[in-house]
């Protein structure tokens, strides 16, 4: 064997460990002309994980002192702003939120209003094409091309998949910052006090229009002690068709016999599923606040 064969063989050689070590870590055999790039490579943003939630309808009817405590009102204003801001994420089809308050007249009283807006759901990673093996390459320049295309290719699917989370990163933090406000002001609203009467049927009357004008999964939340006497806007026009769960939430009877209690919430849950509810919960103050029941 001639030591020209030979020769050309160990360069052969050096030149695939060469190429070998310069893919491994990264190098460039090629000296670097030019300016240095010194900007800053976007953070790696991770996709958030949420199960898919459909457009939801949510109205919630809070009961006022002296029929309902105080520190009940605050406490269902907090945590209906806090379950609004936690569905508020990516992979939902949008939530509306109606809040407002029972008192002698709740067909005409204040009512909140919290929008979310429908937000996609995060990519998840793109499958990557593996890198070529050496074996099937003669010439390391031919391998080093093969390898380097592939790189590219797999890193334009990760800046494209990086490019669409970041995007839906911004438009989630948007949309927390305004429901945030929303929120807030909800939180805000001092306890409202009427000792004029008390009037429930309002209130479902008002819930009532709003699920009748939508298709979406609709939720009642009755934060309330069940207590009526004014009975003006007891309606046959008060239809719950469709509403999928009514919560009875800081249900307490603190005022009445055992007895009393008894029959005034069988006659509110029949009076409900009448109306057409589905399922109607009830929860007492300790379980509302422990399991934190909204919708």
């Amino acid at each position: 064997m001639s030591s020209s064969y030979r020769l050309g063989n160990r360069i052969l050689t050096v030149l695939w460990a060469i190429m070998l070590v310069a893919l491994i870590c990264g190098c460039s055999l090629i000296p670097q002309i030019g300016h240095k790039d010194n900007k800053s490579p976007n953070p790696w943003i991770t996709p958030i994980v949420s199960s898919w939630q459909p457009s939801r309808l949510v109205s919630v009817l809070i009961d006022t002192p002296p029929y309902f405590e105080a520190s009940y009102f605050k406490a269902v204003e907090s945590e209906v702003a806090q379950r609004t801001l936690d569905l508020t994420t990516v992979n939902q089809g949008g939530l509306t939120v109606f809040v407002s308050f029972l008192g002698h007249d709740s067909l005409h009283t204040k009512v909140y209003s919290i929008t979310v807006p429908p937000i996609p759901g995060d990519p998840q990673q793109p499958t990557l094409q593996p890198l070529p093996s050496s074996a099937n390459y003669q010439s390391p320049y031919d391998y080093a091309d093969a390898v380097d295309k592939v790189k590219k290719a797999n890193q334009g699917l990760i800046d494209t998949w990086q490019g669409k989370l970041r995007s839906n990163h911004v438009l989630l933090a948007r949309v927390r910052a305004e429901v945030k406000i929303e929120t807030d002001a909800l939180q805000a609203q001092p306890v409202i006090f009427d000792n004029s009467g008390a009037d429930i049927y309002g209130g479902l009357f008002i819930a009532s229009q709003d699920f009748q004008r939508s298709k979406v999964v609709r939720t009642l939340v009755i934060a309330s002690p069940l207590i009526n006497n004014i009975t003006m806007n007891a309606s046959s026009n008060i239809s719950l068709a469709g509403v999928s769960t009514v919560n009875v939430i800081y249900h307490s009877c603190e005022t009445m016999a055992a007895s009393v209690c008894f029959a005034n919430d069988t006659r509110w849950k029949q009076t409900l599923r009448t109306f057409g509810a589905k399922v109607v919960n009830f929860f007492t103050p300790a379980q509302s606040a422990a399991w934190q029941i909204t919708f």
